[in-house]
């Protein structure tokens, strides 16, 4: 918040990385059930997108989720709730925040 708060103070524009990321996902992640991976991923994706509604308009939703060849790489996420991942993580950060800007972003594939 304090980071935030400083950088609109200032007049920049802040934008939100990351909601869905395998590398920062705790490993207890894996001992969950599909059903709660997905609702823990939605919640953290409403909680995290409700709480800066507003102030951050531009988010990366999924991260690095491609394999250097394009195909969808092998992570928690794609194991847990398959390959509509990705597209159910941008519909929930769309209800949480249907005026902000949301993004897939990644930097192994062309």
């Amino acid at each position: 918040d304090v980071m935030v708060d400083w950088a609109l103070a200032r007049g920049m524009k802040v934008k939100g990385h990351v909601l869905c990321w395998h590398v920062t996902t705790p490993p207890l992640v894996e001992d969950l059930s599909p059903d709660e991976v997905r609702e823990q991923l939605r919640r953290h994706i409403f909680t995290t997108m409700g709480h800066f509604r507003g102030r951050i308009k531009v988010w990366d939703v999924v991260n690095e989720s491609l394999a250097p060849d394009g195909t969808l790489a092998e992570n928690v996420f794609l194991r847990k709730l398959g390959p509509g991942y990705i597209e159910q993580c941008f519909r929930w950060a769309h209800e949480a925040d249907p005026d902000a800007f949301l993004i897939y972003n990644d930097n192994k594939v062309e």
